[in-house]
């Protein structure tokens, strides 16, 4: 009965985007900023864990100027969404970018079972090959698991 949105509020001509937080309490809605990114395709997942535990998974450092995606970074509040900080950088050194990041659905805190995937790719140009690349990842995994899978 409380609804919370995470969405991307972004600059028609730049691209330039700004990741926010919105969420209805009692009737009245909030919104608060949680990061910025390059892309305005870029593609997030919001976890809200506990009531002192809200979380974003999102490609907010960018990797390829100018393309969607980037480094999944985790963005944390423990405030109910008013405040957010950086958390863990789910990857780094990437050659190419992460993006459109989804949640598993019934995943408890810490449990370090599969709570994450994303797919990652080069964002400049189409794919030279039908392979599909996916990561996951889980509360507790040291690294992000890359995934590949040949399409039909």
């Amino acid at each position: 009965g409380n609804p919370c949105v995470l969405f991307i509020d972004a600059d028609a001509h730049t691209y330039a985007s700004t990741w926010k937080f919105a969420r209805n309490l009692g009737g009245a809605w909030t919104m608060s900023d949680i990061a910025t990114s390059d892309h305005m395709y870029d593609g997030g997942a919001l976890l809200l864990l506990a009531d002192d535990d809200f979380r974003m998974y999102g490609p907010t450092k960018a990797v390829q100027k100018g393309c969607d995606g980037g480094e999944i970074v985790e963005w944390r509040s423990s405030d109910r969404g008013h405040t957010w900080h950086a958390g863990t950088s789910l990857t780094t050194g990437s050659q190419y970018s992460h993006n459109h990041v989804k949640a598993a659905r019934n995943q408890e805190q810490g449990d370090g079972r599969f709570r994450l995937f994303w797919s990652y790719g080069d964002g400049s140009a189409p794919p030279a090959t039908k392979n599909v690349e996916l990561f996951y990842w889980g509360e507790g995994m040291p690294n992000a698991q890359r995934i590949s899978i040949s399409a039909r």
